[in-house]
């Protein structure tokens, strides 16, 4: 074999390694697109979820419920259970 044959052999081995380069590229940046293309509605989907049970999440029997008015943990009626105004008259 010549040295041009050789060279040219070498010139062609390099340009399909070019080639095979930029194919792998292309897969990835498809690869890459179509996840994005998936996971971003799904996850809009997961964060609505998330935030629609987070705003109508009734409150459990653990959960302190708001003291009525005149009650002995009201803040408008002190240590006896009476409120500022019966103090007053």
């Amino acid at each position: 074999m010549t040295a041009k044959a050789k060279a040219l052999v070498q010139r062609l081995r390099q340009a399909r390694q070019v080639v095979l380069g930029a194919e792998l590229a292309a897969t990835f940046a498809q690869i890459l697109f179509w996840g994005a293309l998936i996971a971003a509605p799904v996850g809009l989907l997961v964060v609505a979820r998330r935030r629609q049970k987070t705003d109508s999440k009734p409150a459990g029997p653990g959960a302190p419920a708001a003291p009525a008015y005149g009650s002995e943990t009201s803040p408008l009626t002190n240590a006896d259970g009476k409120t500022p105004s019966e103090y007053q008259g």
